[in-house]
């Protein structure tokens, strides 16, 4: 690389030659001074007629210019003659040191008469200059508000009275030597007497020429043009603006041209840019710059100078070197009619993106990139929303996107206008298409890039993707990701994507559904994403997965629910304030505080919706997917198989209903606690959150209960009561779902709210699963505490027991293998009327010894329980009948008095002689006094006067009900004893009929034993 020569003269001169100079410059400068002064009197009336024309033009800023224009054509023509006549003389002049001291002498005469004219002006002249600097200076703050250090720098090189000194001592910069040449221009600035002349005098008076100093200052004033601003009351005419459009275009070409670029950034050109093979050109060595911008921390100087040349070529794609090499063809022909301009021939451009050239492309998307990062390099962009920005940003700086992310944050505020959301907007969907088009996404996630997606990294080329490989890579390895910058940034692009605008893939793989299912769907926020997951089944197959996909990405984060997040902030604050963001924790607070009183009904139903949902696939239900994996794929492996046959992009629920029934063989602790939680939901609505279960039943209800409402209670209800009419698929999912109830007592609501308040108090201690939470309700039900509510409901639990073996876990946990092998017989179909206990009551002294407490346990609670018709007891419905239904009423039987009664009858069939029962029931009763309280040949006195207090209590009620006192009434057939009296002789002979019926049973039925008979019982357990 050599050095410019005009930018390097001075440095590369001795100390001799400097003197030399000076001396040279002393008579040159006394020339232009004399020239000047009689050149004053021949413009006396060229510059009067400069002068009267603001004054006339003030006001008539859209006036038609072709008279202007003409006079600028003869103005012209001595100017254009010169610039020709210096043109030839450049084209011949050769040598090195010879031609740059040639190149710079008429700048320097230019500079010397400028100077001598601003002398003789005297203080008019210089008092004008300063006017027009403060004003250009207020503007300039009017128009750019709040920019930071680099744009003032940049702009007070714009509106210098003086041109920045470069010291003599300051080595310059290299620049190649085959920096290219304009042929337009000889010197470092515009021509002060070319097409640009009237307007220099108008709006750069002060100004000297060089440096670019000319062309700076009217490019202020055509900015302030486009702002509207007081100061450019008389817009620049097109024809100078041309010239400057040339003038620029070149100067970035050559960076001899841009002494104030090459002075500010000599030591970052020297440190990262000075390598001939890499940079053979002067346009290179500024991408060089803006490449190293990128990456590194430029010097504020250089820093601001890049900047100013990047924000005129984001204005006007040809003050970018390569940019005009590559696409100025593609420009002329597809763009012809486009004016140049606000970034408008780049958007042009990108329009017809398909019908470019590969290098074009490129380079349009390499300056999408390097723009990325601030908004004053997209033009649009930062015109619509400058008012938003000082409304809301105004106190954020520029670069790494701040502002951007400031406007994304207030996008969705009332006070947000119109225009400015619809061109962020644009911007946003254009940004979801490559994470190049992100500048944190760029920079925070490179590493990750490089070790996770380095597959997808290495198929990207130099132009747009539009498939945002990349992007959908970090979010599936999300939770892989090491730098934590990266997974914030990774976060809030999720979060964008319930709007189907900025989630490229969906876009294009709905495109076809959006028009048809959700064509009234309208854009913004999450309207179509809602629409196209509530109607998934009507979705095209490839739509269909790419929602699904979407949902499972959306589990993770309330953030990424929009619809939740936005109708729960309220519950959020109240319940969830703690919680942090992640793994879903703020969603499962939601969940479990869905009953509180307060909870609101927006609220409620986006977090049931979000249920419902999450239930038809275990990937949407985050946590369970995260704590399960591992078992999933040991035990549940094909569960899905027969779902993804069929083409549904969800499971169905099969997992989850896999992970159910295998809930005592998952290994993780975090997974059952999950699948437990999971369980605790969807017995709340079952035919909502169990799927397999609404799938098979759903026929069914639609036939037998077509006027239930949906909810637990009733619909569940009304199947099980027409259990006989049911079809196979719904009676086995109903018999699934039964099975699993029974096993935990908070997965039965009805049982639950009847017997709150007896558990906390009764059974704190008794675990809810097993069945030993239900046990202990059982074994207190003679209790005063007890509620009639909790009473009812455990009856009609115990009588589901007794109907079918499977619905008590403790026996079907422990008789699981006696019942394959002495009851496989039995009929499946028929298993609800009790047919598997009935076989193992009579296979009983062939069951293991474990299988015959439970089964002797489960008949005792039956019969303790006792139901008139029940499948299992049925056999002693007539002993019941003729022996044990004695009340002061025929049609009143003693069980119905003062309400359920409960054991009286279990008591009174064991009481009996067992030749007076039939032999089915002698069979039952038998093996529950093996088991119970009369066992051996003495009697439990505590038991015996339990039961008589309660015989007495029942006399009592009797006698009460009756209206009669205690006395005895002679009968025709006898005496009639009432009142107390009949109370202590019933009681005395209860008690004689105990003692005689234990005797004897012990004597000649009990068979004889040579061990001893261990009794299984809970503690505090009641006698039957």
């Amino acid at each position: 690389l050599k050095k410019p020569s005009k930018v390097a003269k001075k440095a590369e001169e001795d100390e001799g030659e400097e003197k030399e100079e000076s001396a040279d410059a002393d008579e040159a400068d006394a020339a232009p001074a004399k020239k000047a002064k009689a050149a004053k009197k021949a413009s006396d009336d060229e510059e009067e007629e400069a002068d009267a024309a603001p004054a006339a033009k003030k006001n008539a800023v859209g006036e038609d210019e072709d008279a202007s224009a003409d006079k600028e054509d003869e103005e012209e023509a001595p100017a254009t003659k010169k610039k020709s006549a210096a043109a030839d003389k450049d084209k011949d002049e050769e040598g090195g040191d010879d031609e740059a001291a040639e190149e710079d002498k008429p700048s320097k005469s230019a500079v010397a008469k400028a100077s001598a004219k601003e002398e003789e002006s005297g203080d008019e002249e210089e008092a004008a200059s300063e006017k027009v600097t403060a004003t250009k200076a207020d503007d300039d703050e009017s128009a750019d508000a709040k920019v930071d250090k680099a744009e003032t720098k940049a702009g007070q090189v714009a509106v210098s009275k003086e041109p920045p000194q470069q010291s003599s001592a300051t080595e310059s910069p290299k620049v190649p030597a085959t920096a290219w040449k304009s042929k337009n221009q000889t010197r470092d600035d515009i021509d002060p007497q070319g097409a640009c002349k009237r307007d220099i005098k108008l709006h750069c008076q002060g100004i000297s020429p060089g440096e670019a100093q000319l062309s700076l200052c009217l490019v202020f004033h055509i900015k302030n043009e486009k702002a509207g601003n007081e100061v450019a009351t008389i817009a620049v005419s097109k024809k100078c603006r041309a010239e400057i459009r040339q003038f620029r275009s070149d100067m970035y070409r050559d960076l001899s041209m841009d002494k104030a670029m090459a002075t500010a950034c000599k030591a970052d050109i020297t440190k990262f840019c000075d390598d001939d093979f890499l940079y053979p050109e002067p346009g290179n060595i500024i991408a060089c710059l803006r490449e190293v911008k990128q990456v590194e921390k430029l010097q504020d100087a250089c820093l601001a100078e890049v900047l100013r040349h990047q924000m005129e070529a984001a204005d006007d794609f040809v003050m970018d070197p390569q940019l005009r090499e590559l696409c100025s063809g593609e420009a002329d022909r597809l763009c012809k009619g486009v004016e140049p301009g606000e970034g408008r021939v780049q958007n042009c451009l990108r329009e017809h993106r398909t019908k470019l050239a590969w290098d074009c492309q490129a380079e349009l998307f390499r300056q999408e990139v390097e723009n990325a990062d601030d908004i004053r390099l997209n033009v649009r962009l930062f015109q619509a929303c400058l008012n938003d920005q000082r409304k809301f940003c105004a106190d954020v700086k520029y670069g790494d996107a701040r502002v951007k992310d400031c406007l994304e944050d207030h996008r969705l505020d009332a006070e947000f206008s119109p225009g400015c959301k619809t061109e962020f907007e644009k911007m946003m969907a254009r940004r979801a298409t490559d994470f190049r088009l992100d500048s944190r996404l760029r920079k925070y996630c490179k590493a990750d890039i490089a070790e996770i997606c380095y597959p997808d990294a290495e198929d990207i080329s130099d132009v747009a993707n539009y498939d945002a490989k990349v992007i959908q890579c970090l979010q599936d390895y999300r939770d892989e990701l090491k730098d934590p910058k990266c997974k914030a940034q990774v976060h809030k692009l999720t979060e964008r994507e319930i709007d189907i605008r900025f989630n490229k893939p969906l876009a294009d793989a709905c495109q076809a559904d959006r028009t048809t299912v959700c064509k009234d769907a309208p854009d913004g926020q999450a309207s179509v994403f809602m629409c196209l997951q509530d109607h998934m089944a009507q979705l095209k197959e490839a739509c269909r997965n790419s929602v699904f996909e979407q949902l499972v990405r959306m589990a993770e984060d309330i953030d990424f629910k929009f619809p939740m997040k936005k109708a729960c902030q309220s519950e959020l604050n109240k319940f969830c304030k703690e919680v942090p963001h992640g793994h879903a924790s703020r969603i499962k607070c939601l969940q479990d505080r869905i009953d509180d009183a307060d909870f609101g009904e927006a609220c409620r139903k986006e977090v049931q919706s979000d249920l419902v949902r999450s239930a038809q696939d275990y990937r949407l239900n985050y946590r369970l997917h995260k704590a399960c994996l591992p078992d999933i794929q040991k035990q549940c492996m094909h569960a899905c198989d027969a779902a993804s046959a069929n083409g549904t992009a969800t499971c169905g629920g099969m997992v989850l209903k896999c992970l159910q029934e295998k809930k005592d063989k998952l290994e993780s602790p975090s997974c059952a606690k999950e699948v437990e939680s999971f369980s605790l939901i969807e017995a709340k609505d079952p035919l909502s959150f169990d799927v397999p279960l609404q799938t098979a039943c759903k026929p069914d209800l639609i036939k037998l209960c077509p006027d239930v409402s949906r909810d637990h209670a009733r619909t569940l209800s009304c199947l099980r009561t027409k259990r006989e009419k049911l079809s196979t698929p719904c009676r086995e999912e109903e018999m699934r779902f039964s099975i699993m109830e029974a096993s935990d007592i908070r997965l039965t609501p009805s049982l639950m709210n009847a017997c709150g308040q007896e558990l906390q108090s009764l059974c704190r201690d008794a675990p809810p699963t097993e069945g030993q939470a239900f046990k202990c309700l059982q074994e207190h039900l003679e209790d005063v505490g007890m509620g009639a509510a909790c009473k009812g409901e455990v009856n009609l639990q115990e009588a589901r027991h007794a109907s079918n073996y499977r619905l008590d876990v403790r026996v079907r946990t422990e008789c699981e293998e006696d019942v394959t092998k002495y009851c496989n017989g039995v009929d499946a179909g028929q298993e609800g009327h009790a047919l598997v206990l009935k076989c193992m009551v009579g296979s009983f002294k062939s069951l293991s010894s474990s299988c015959q407490s439970e089964v002797s346990y489960a008949v005792r609670m039956a019969l303790f329980q006792y139901h008139k018709g029940a499948e299992l007891t049925q056999p002693c419905d007539q002993a019941v009948e003729e022996l044990c239904n004695t009340g002061t009423a025929a049609s009143t039987p003693v069980k119905e008095i003062n309400g359920a009664v409960i054991g009286v009858y279990g008591q009174c069939l064991v009481s009996q002689k067992r030749n007076r029962l039939p032999e089915d029931c002698r069979t039952l009763v038998k093996l529950v006094a093996k088991e119970g309280a009369y066992v051996g040949g003495t009697i439990d006195q505590n038991k015996l006067e339990e039961t008589l207090a309660k015989l007495k209590e029942l006399q009592e009620a009797a006698a009460t009900t009756a209206g009669g006192g205690g006395m005895v009434v002679r009968h025709d057939t006898g005496l009639v004893i009432s009142g107390w009296l009949a109370a202590a002789a019933l009681a005395a002979v209860v008690v004689v009929s105990i003692a005689i019926g234990c005797a004897v049973y012990y004597k000649y039925f009990s068979p004889t034993r040579n061990y001893t008979l261990v009794v299984k019982s809970a503690p505090g357990a009641t006698g039957v």
